[in-house]
């Protein structure tokens, strides 16, 4: 009970902020969504929580309306909300089709936000700045967990199988772990907005403490998020000399302290073989492998062709739940969960959204003063693509950071052009 209170006052507060800062919420709205995750290790499902956070977030969009209706900038986007919005109306399911709906559209709606807004380099940096508290709010919401047993438990140790007590991981779940590393991702950008170097220091020590937790989580693709983002750096960046004493600091950070974690990590290793996910063949049998398997298969056959290309009939985005109840595993794959509930043809728009994106990415002139928002933009478009085969399509948390940030990146590349156009026309990189 006082938990729910504080959660409840956690979100009039953020009402508060984003109505008194309107549009420079987006500078704090990071760090919102991460705490508004803390609050699903209380409340699950069709929550409270879920709708006070969607109410945060359409406030907060609200403040760009003027910009959103342009509709001058990534016209697939909005053909995509547009389509989604009308296969809701078919959906037998309607409430939890209107969840994910709006989820959807209120995380990728943060594109057109930072590409319009953050477009000068106060504000960038100001941004980048605040990621800092993404990293330390991700920090002390795990620490927090584990000393005092408290947040979500480790899926694999809450197996019926599983003979041992479940463990908790922190308040915030493997899922909403993704924001957190995303901006460990982008740690060469974030030190580099940061002009005192024991600042730049002590960050790199937290984050590499925090990477700790997320390997403890024993999830592929959330350890791997920090790993692509900084190669991506260090293959697209000159002068990297820097970041790479960082990451080999911070790996000689994470092996002194081996001995501390090992013992905890070898014995979350053992739960996941006793699952059999170390076994040779193991990725065939991966649910999210065969899910699209037998998508796969449904299109071949073509028996039901409306649902198979236009997804009518199959609850968009509810396809594990029948007259109000879960009967089924839902589809985790983005792939799977676009196919089954919007067709191919809403699966193919959904492509052709990140074919713009990294359209637009590419045509960021190769010159010096525009590398820094080609290569972060390619860092996010890359991670947000890889962590769409696990899915991603319900993480608000991670797709509200990283559209925004593709969108801002961008818009900061787009507005530098303009000011300096005839200047970079002949500069070289």
């Amino acid at each position: 009970m006082v938990v729910a209170v504080f959660i409840y006052l956690f979100f009039a507060l953020a009402v508060f902020l984003v109505m008194r800062m309107r549009r420079d919420f987006i500078f704090i709205l990071p760090l919102f969504n991460v705490l508004a995750d803390i609050s699903f290790s209380y409340f699950e499902g069709f929550s409270a929580g879920s709708i006070l956070r969607a109410v945060v977030l359409a406030i907060f969009l609200l403040m760009f309306w003027d910009q959103l209706i342009k509709v001058d900038i990534l016209k697939s986007l909005y053909l995509f909300f547009l389509y989604i919005s009308l296969l809701l109306l078919f959906s037998g399911e309607f409430l939890m089709s209107l969840k994910t709906v709006v989820q959807v559209i209120l995380s990728m709606s943060m594109f057109i936000v930072g590409y319009r807004y953050i477009t000068n380099y106060v504000r960038y940096q100001k941004l980048l700045n605040n990621l800092t508290w993404v990293i330390l709010a991700g920090l002390l919401a795990t620490v927090v967990g584990y000393i005092f047993d408290i947040g979500k438990t480790l899926e694999y140790t809450a197996n019926i199988n599983h003979e041992g007590n479940e463990e908790y991981i922190g308040l915030l779940g493997s899922g909403s772990l993704y924001g957190p590393a995303l901006a460990l991702a982008l740690l060469p950008l974030i030190t580099k907005s940061s002009e005192e170097k024991i600042l730049q220091r002590l960050l790199w020590i937290f984050s590499a403490v925090l990477y700790i937790f997320i390997i403890l989580n024993v999830r592929r693709t959330v350890i791997l998020i920090p790993i692509t983002g900084l190669v991506v750096f260090m293959i697209f960046t000159k002068g990297h000399t820097l970041i790479l004493r960082y990451m080999l600091f911070s790996a000689l950070l994470i092996m002194l302290l081996a001995p501390v974690y090992r013992p905890l990590l070898e014995k979350r290793f053992e739960v996941r073989a006793e699952s059999g996910r170390f076994e040779k063949g193991f990725l065939k049998s991966e649910l999210r492998y065969k899910e699209n398997i037998i998508l796969l298969q449904e299109v071949k056959e073509f028996k039901e062709p409306l649902a198979i290309l236009f997804g009518i009939g199959n609850n968009i985005f509810a396809e594990h739940v029948n007259n109000g109840k879960i009967v089924r595993r839902m589809y985790h794959s983005d792939s799977a969960k676009l196919v089954y509930g919007t067709g191919l043809f809403g699966f193919a728009l959904y492509l052709v959204i990140y074919g713009q994106m990294l359209y637009l990415i590419l045509k960021i002139p190769r010159v010096k003063i525009l590398n820094e928002y080609r290569t972060g933009a390619l860092v996010v478009w890359i991670i947000s693509l890889i962590v769409s085969f696990n899915g991603s399509i319900t993480l608000v948390t991670f797709r509200s950071l990283s559209f925004l940030l593709i969108g801002t990146f961008l818009g900061m590349a787009n507005a530098v052009y303009k000011s300096h156009g005839a200047v970079l026309a002949v500069t070289k990189r």
